[in-house]
């Protein structure tokens, strides 16, 4: 047998040996620096202590400690972003938090040269533009703010900044460029924290071009929706009252007595509206009002319209049709804290049509609800009346 066969195959060299340790170890230490980023998906703790070097990671540590209002964990992990990347934008903006309100501009200016989409520069841009009493400034950014972070993130600073001298003028400027679209309506949908916001966004509204309707009216549309959220109805009728209702229809308390706008637009503040699932079909009637055509439906709504009542509802309803069908169709107020009262009237012939009338208290406690009118009995397919004018009693 030969020697060398029997002892085997040579040992590796102390060279050899050395190459395949430092092969080992870079393998271990690139699985160690690609674990670190790979895990922070799951732990950003863990992902941030296997890879302390990534600037990354240590920008998000540091957008969470400031989002939880942490100022010395957010200082401390952007100072380190920033000694690995020193043009890292989230952390240059983070790290004005400590600096002199002079260097601190220069670092948030700096911050905002390398673009407008992170949120906790924008933030930080708002508060330095009002501290410079700049709030064209602050508007942009906040403006950038709702764009990336959305309207929820957005609200609270835009309700302080309508507050702000020169504030309303500026947002109002910011508003007017999305006609409709974009942060802004989500915005006024959100409900105000105050009165005073509830007041300052009404400004904002008013002051959107009335040649402009249909932004106009979505507009206010979003802000009484808000209104309402935050507990206040009334004030988003008001708003509607002011800006968006043709003022040759109101009819206080009621708004178009002949239904001169139904079917025109989208029913919105006090327009008559087709109630949902209603039993009968209503179209506009040639020289005003509206015809009622009944599908054979159970009973149900028919149209309804929001507004603030008098101490009285004293109403005066004109009619044209069959007398059984018309005196199918009786009316009642809902009241916007709930609780719906039928209202009592008299049907007596009236030329060629019937006259209804209703006088009866408001109930207690109810300053806005609902004027419904009901089909309470069922009436045949195609069963027709025409409601001609509905208005105000004389005198009230």
């Amino acid at each position: 047998m030969d020697g060398a066969a029997a002892r085997g195959s040579p040992s590796p060299g102390p060279a050899l040996l050395r190459a395949r340790i430092l092969t080992a170890s870079a393998a271990a230490l690139i699985l160690i620096i690609g674990a670190g980023p790979a895990l922070a998906t799951f732990s950003p703790a863990l992902g941030l202590r296997l890879a302390p070097w990534d600037a990354a990671l240590q920008g998000d540590a540091a957008r969470r400690a400031f989002a939880g209002g942490q100022q010395g964990p957010t200082l401390e992990h952007a100072h380190r972003a920033l000694r690995v990347m020193p043009l890292d934008q989230p952390s240059l903006a983070l790290v004005a938090l400590r600096l002199d309100p002079l260097q601190a501009t220069r670092a948030l200016n700096q911050a905002a040269s390398l673009g407008w989409r992170d949120a906790s520069t924008n933030i930080l841009l708002y508060r330095a533009a009002l501290r410079e009493n700049a709030p064209d400034v602050a508007a942009t950014r906040i403006d950038a703010l709702g764009r990336v972070a959305g309207a929820e993130v957005a609200a609270p600073l835009a309700d302080s900044l309508l507050a702000y001298p020169g504030g309303l003028k500026a947002l109002s400027g910011r508003a007017a460029h999305h006609l409709g679209t974009g942060w802004i309506p989500p915005y006024l949908a959100t409900p105000p924290k105050s009165l005073a916001a509830i007041g300052l966004r009404s400004q904002l509204v008013a002051g959107v071009d009335a040649d402009d309707g249909e932004w106009l009216r979505e507009a206010v549309g979003r802000a009484s929706e808000g209104f309402a959220k935050a507990g206040h109805p009334e004030a988003g009728l008001a708003l509607w009252r002011e800006t968006a209702a043709n003022k040759a229809l109101l009819a206080d308390p009621l708004y178009d007595p002949q239904f001169r706008a139904f079917g025109k637009d989208a029913p919105l503040g006090s327009d008559w509206a087709l109630s949902e699932n209603a039993p009968a079909e209503v179209s506009p009637a040639e020289g005003g009002g509206v015809v009622i055509g009944a599908l054979g439906a159970p009973p149900g709504r028919v149209l309804n319209q929001f507004f603030a009542p008098p101490a009285r509802i004293a109403l005066t309803i004109d009619w044209a049709g069959a007398r059984d069908a018309v005196a199918a169709y009786s009316w009642s107020f809902e009241c916007a804290k709930g609780g719906e009262t039928p209202l009592a009237q008299t049907l007596s012939p009236a030329g060629q049509g019937w006259i209804a009338r209703i006088d009866a208290p408001t109930p207690g406690g109810c300053a806005l609800g609902y004027l419904i009118l009901n089909q309470t009995q069922r009436l045949g397919d195609g069963a027709t009346v025409t409601l001609r004018r509905i208005a105000p009693a004389l005198g009230q």
